[in-house]
């Protein structure tokens, strides 16, 4: 689970996929530890005009993935692939295992960012 407190409402993402996205969150976990400094869930959302979203959560934090477009790593590629070349979305090194990841790792970034706020706060 790559540190998340808790996984819900994933079922919808494949196993390949998920594990592409997990993978890419414990590298970052492995040397920030925002999980492990604010309890998250991962959770899988429905929704139009958004891949993925972070934010705080009462005294945790969430991420969520949107089912429809992170549920095939492969497809979701493609579609950064489209938003590197239209100069939507910063360019990444073309690989797909860095494309399908690009949006888990910003998310995680707002992570990381929730609990450096969390911890001036302290």
């Amino acid at each position: 689970m790559a540190g998340f407190k808790d996984v819900v409402g994933t079922d919808a993402i494949g196993t390949q996929s998920m594990g592409a996205y997990l993978s890419a969150i414990a590298k970052m976990e492995k040397e920030y530890e925002a999980l492990k400094a604010t309890p998250t869930v991962l959770a899988g959302a429905d929704g139009e005009g958004f891949y993925a979203a972070a934010g705080s959560i009462g005294d945790g934090a969430v991420m969520l993935l949107n089912r429809s477009y992170m549920g095939n790593a492969a497809k979701h590629a493609r579609s950064q692939r489209d938003e590197e070349s239209s100069g939507f979305k910063m360019p990444t090194n073309g690989r797909i295992t860095s494309q399908a990841a690009y949006t888990v790792k910003h998310e995680y970034g707002h992570l990381l960012q929730n609990a450096l706020y969390q911890e001036d706060r302290i």
